[in-house]
């Protein structure tokens, strides 16, 4: 009684509260508290979880799906349950929009976009360069007593052709890593030129682990395995991404990034996440 039609709904459950009564003047703070949180998760496909006695099991999420899957098969991904393309997509989209990390990947997209503009100074453009990555893991592999060449990075991946193959994109890059800082660095190459919004693979340790490679294989074997793996779920995320893409990343946000981000860009990354799991399934049977 007296809670708003539009918020208490199966959509948004109101935590139980076991009987207690709060004071009137706390209700909308905690109701707005509530939703708050729990409005980005159910527009990324994660169920609510009632809160559960100390001690006490918490029940399996439920699948997430964009529509009738039938007897697709389902399977975990990062904690998102679904067919495999769902769950892979699912699973980046809580990271692209900010769900499961601080800093969401459709920000980072935009200030990286800042970087390769021209007319962002350098002293702009250098600290966003680390920033990124830094949230992606990699900055700790570039020796902080090097890090004045990091505006010699930003010249040469302004002065890169974007149209160009990725594996010829990737090389050029980590040549210009090992110049500026003694290594080439496949890692930090390929996240960079993926964060551009290019359809680059990632290379890491899980994706090579997940494709049964080797440390190592080469970026342009470590590509080929990939897009050969890709392909053969290439049509089960054209599926994914249909049901889900509309949703949860309006054409406002791909406008904001420039250049916009096409649905195979966020499929790839669909499979990164598939792949990433297997990587970390292989790599706990080896302990």
């Amino acid at each position: 009684p007296g809670v708003h039609p539009r918020i208490q709904t199966a959509a948004y459950p109101l935590p139980a509260l076991s009987g207690q009564e709060i004071p009137v003047r706390l209700a909308i703070p905690l109701i707005s508290a509530y939703i708050a949180i729990e409005m980005p998760k159910q527009r990324a496909g994660i169920p609510s979880t009632p809160p559960s006695k100390r001690g006490g099991k918490r029940s399996a999420p439920a699948a997430v799906t964009p529509g009738n899957e039938g007897d697709a098969k389902k399977v975990k991904v990062n904690g998102v349950v679904g067919s495999e393309e769902v769950a892979a997509l699912r699973s980046y989209l809580l990271r692209f929009t900010g769900v499961s990390h601080k800093v969401s990947d459709s920000t980072l997209l935009s200030d990286l976009r800042t970087v390769l503009d021209p007319s962002t100074p350098m002293s702009e453009a250098t600290p966003r360069l680390i920033a990124f990555l830094s949230s992606y893991g990699v900055a700790r592999t570039f020796p902080k007593s090097h890090h004045s060449n990091f505006p010699k990075v930003v010249v040469h991946v302004r002065s890169l052709d974007l149209a160009d193959l990725p594996v010829n994109l990737v090389e050029s890059l980590t040549e210009c890593f090992k110049v500026c800082f003694g290594r080439r660095n496949v890692c930090a190459a390929s996240k960079l030129l993926n964060m551009l919004g290019l359809q680059v693979p990632i290379y890491d340790s899980l994706a090579r682990a997940g494709l049964g490679l080797g440390a190592d294989v080469t970026y342009a074997e470590f590509y080929d395995a990939f897009m050969e793996s890709y392909g053969r779920s290439r049509e089960g995320y054209k599926v994914a991404a249909k049901g889900i893409l509309g949703d949860l990343v309006g054409d406002e946000v791909r406008e904001r990034l420039g250049r916009g981000l096409p649905d195979e860009w966020f499929m790839m990354r669909g499979h990164d996440s598939m792949l990433w799991e297997a990587g970390k399934k292989k790599n706990k049977t080896k302990k």
